[in-house]
C-alpha cells in the first residue's frame, strides 16, 4: 500500500512539472486536456493535480445567451 501512494505522488509531481513548463496563459480547460492526453489519466485526476475544481472543466460558460436576456 505505501509503495502505491509513493507511485501516485511521483506521478502527480511529474504531471505538475509538465504543467509548470507549459504556458500559464492557456485556459484551465486546455491544461486539463493536455495533462489528460499526455499522462492518460482521468479528468478527475488531472483536475485534482492542477487544483482545479472539476465543475470548472465540465460546465461551459453561456455568456452569449446570458447577454441576450
Amino acid at each position: 500500500m505505501p509503495s502505491r501512494i509513493v507511485a501516485e505522488l511521483s506521478l502527480d509531481i511529474a504531471m505538475l512539472q509538465t504543467f509548470c513548463q507549459k504556458s500559464f496563459g492557456a485556459r484551465k480547460r486546455k491544461l486539463v486536456d493536455a495533462i489528460k492526453a499526455d499522462w492518460k489519466v482521468s479528468i478527475r485526476r488531472a483536475c485534482s493535480v492542477l487544483k482545479i475544481d472539476r465543475s470548472l472543466y465540465v460546465c461551459r460558460a453561456r455568456r452569449g445567451e446570458q447577454a441576450e436576456r
